[in-house]
């Protein structure tokens, strides 16, 4: 590490004094400051990189503690003369992970795939776990990063073997009064990016929308317009998926929540930039897919989650 760098970093130190007769209480902190990513000097006394996130984390904790009739004092160290790194060294944790993760890929085969999807799930929550607590990331996050999100698509790919190419053209601008009462088709056995496709065409553009799936997208009626699959009048273009050259095509990139949706659909489809609520969003619809009889139940459910989602966005808009 460049040594000006050190020289200028500061840290935080929180000392606390926590009477023995509150053991509970202790443990609380203990948990609370490790699952944080706080590094410990000895007992009762915490230390974190001079950061925002740190100070505003400890300022609430000491603030708990003195309320409860203990003491606690923050003070901060010039980095200087004191290099604490690497009590926030996380390579061990990540080297673990891409274990796992190497393991789950050597094991990928198609009769085990849909049993890997949620073993990929749980990896990437732990990947995000280690990221959240990582004050001083190296190559190593990156690499784990690329693991998982590699991993994730060979599931998908397994899966759904004719998941579409991006294709390289130029998104052309349509009028949604052209595209009303249409029957629209797309692969069967949906998953994030054509639910929540489908739930972008009925709620924005074509509200009397028809929903058809297909076995077989060569299949496809005549006079339907396709989407999410190789040929398709909408599909994935460049590094857009399917949402996204929706949003685009009929000019609703505007909307600064449904952009928002747009960048879950595209994290969870084909990696990326992780956003706070993609987890959350696979779990449910992958608990939606297992508990649906059918593609139209899943459209249903998975439509109010989006409506959810949409309108909870809207409302954090300052």
């Amino acid at each position: 590490m460049n040594d000006d760098r050190r020289s200028r970093r500061q840290w935080l130190l929180m000392l606390v004094t926590i009477p023995g007769e509150k053991p509970a209480l202790r443990m609380r902190l203990w948990r609370r400051l490790k699952a944080s990513g706080a590094g410990v000097l000895r007992d009762g006394v915490y230390i974190g990189p001079r950061q925002p996130e740190v100070a505003a984390l400890f300022g609430t904790q000491a603030e708990e503690l003195v309320a409860a009739g203990c003491t606690a004092q923050l003070l901060t160290v010039d980095g200087e003369s004191n290099d604490f790194t690497h009590l926030f060294d996380r390579s061990g944790e990540y080297r673990d992970l891409l274990a796992e993760i190497g393991s789950a890929a050597k094991a990928l085969k198609a009769s085990n795939a849909k049993k890997l999807e949620g073993k990929a799930a749980a990896l990437r929550r732990l990947f995000e776990s280690i990221v959240s607590r990582d004050f001083f990331p190296t190559a190593l996050q990156q690499e784990a990063r690329s693991a998982v999100d590699e991993l994730s698509e060979r599931i998908l790919r397994t899966l759904s073997p004719d998941e579409p190419h991006a294709a390289l053209v130029r998104i052309q601008r349509l009028e949604k009064k052209e595209y009303q009462g249409r029957t629209w088709a797309t692969r069967a056995k949906p998953w994030v990016d054509r639910l929540a496709s489908a739930w972008l065409v009925r709620r924005f553009i074509d509200r009397k929308a028809r929903i058809v799936w297909l076995k077989d997208p060569k299949k496809k009626p005549a006079k339907a317009l396709g989407f999410d699959f190789d040929g398709a009048e909408f599909s994935h273009v460049d590094d857009k998926v399917t949402f996204e050259v929706l949003l685009h095509s009929f000019n609703l990139q505007g909307d600064v929540a449904l952009g928002h949706v747009g960048s879950i659909v595209h994290y969870l489809d084909i990696g990326g930039i992780p956003t706070a609520e993609a987890p959350a969003i696979e779990t449910i619809l992958r608990g939606m897919r297992g508990r649906c009889g059918d593609d139209d139940a899943l459209l249903v459910g998975a439509s109010k989650l989006f409506d959810d989602l949409y309108a909870g966005l809207q409302a954090d808009r300052p």
